[in-house]
């Protein structure tokens, strides 16, 4: 009994100072990160010298205009094409107008809920507009911004959509240029 219990004591032990020997291993830090490429265009004034050594300017459009009119535009149209659909109303499913055209035949109908439903279209009519309006003037106006010529020198790739007619096949062809 003594010699099972000197065994147990010595087993423990090893395992006890085995488990604690395994010290954290201390490794060298990651390398850092390399420098990240310069932003493609900075919106910039020009300056009276011209642009500093490795830029030049270029005008773009306003994308924030852009970006924020479609998704303007998109949500309140799809929102009526959504209730036009449930509801069977082709009306609605015309741009901009079609919310106008129901809010007419809402506020002819009268009552309180079909007033409040004609003011709800009408709001959607004016979000619609909103939105192309902001599209369009984002498309109009130009930005003049500062590029680095690293982008400049990058080649351009052309892609090109055209009609393809034969007489075995009719479609569209797509064409990308390096």
């Amino acid at each position: 009994m003594r010699k099972e219990r000197l065994a147990l004591a010595f087993v423990v032990t090893v395992l006890l100072n085995w488990s604690s020997s395994a010290r954290a291993q201390y490794a060298y830090p990651p390398p850092p990160y390399p420098y990240a490429p310069p932003p493609y265009a900075y919106p910039y004034a020009p300056a009276p010298g011209g642009p500093p050594a490795g830029y030049h300017y270029e005008d773009h459009p306003r994308r924030g205009l852009i970006i924020g009119g479609a998704v303007l535009f998109g949500l309140s149209y799809a929102g009526a094409v959504t209730t036009g659909a449930v509801y069977q109303d082709w009306k609605l499913m015309i741009p901009i107008g079609g919310s106008f055209w129901e809010a007419r035949d809402d506020f002819a109908a009268g009552g309180m809920v079909a007033d409040a439903i004609g003011a709800a279209f009408v709001l959607d009519g004016v979000l619609q507009a909103s939105g192309l309006i902001m599209m369009i003037a984002g498309g109009a106006s130009h930005q003049r911004v500062l590029v680095h010529d690293h982008y400049a020198a990058a080649p351009a790739i052309k892609v090109t959509c055209a009609p393809h007619l034969s007489p075995r096949f009719s479609g569209l062809s797509l064409a990308v240029h390096f």
